[in-house]
């Protein structure tokens, strides 16, 4: 994660509002500066940087934008494609649940291709790459 981690005293999350002291996260093309808090599981958390690429205004799935007005979880996802993949992976297994990096990992792929190994978990960017590849 050393590409993507900044140190900061006192700077603002992005996503939610706390203020943050230490090792932060900034991501390319992605304004901010975000928490990386701890998740439940004892991993490191991406929840953060995972709420302010997939939120409202962004496929949950992929980070695209999305113009059409939310209603539902559906009306968040730009195609079938992620459709599936959202419904097998973030509500199904929960292999790419919030915090886990999987959506964050996909998102640089086709972003940054050659920086993501800097990033994320090895099991992740194996997940990733056979999420690609089907």
């Amino acid at each position: 994660m050393d590409g993507f981690q900044v140190e900061v005293h006192g700077e603002i999350c992005g996503a939610c509002g706390l203020k943050i002291y230490g090792s932060a996260f900034s991501i390319p093309r992605l304004p901010g500066i975000y928490c990386g808090r701890t998740n439940p599981d004892g991993t490191g958390g991406l929840a953060c940087v995972e709420t302010a690429l997939f939120g409202t205004d962004a496929c949950r799935w992929c980070g695209a934008a999305m113009d059409k007005p939310y209603t539902y979880v559906g009306s968040r996802l730009c195609s079938e494609d992620c459709g599936e993949s959202y419904h097998a992976h973030v509500l199904g297994d929960q292999t790419a649940a919030l915090g886990t990096g999987r959506r964050l990992a996909l998102w640089l792929t086709q972003r940054r291709r050659k920086t993501v190994a800097n990033f994320v978990r090895p099991q992740a960017v194996a997940a990733v790459a056979v999420e690609a590849s089907a």
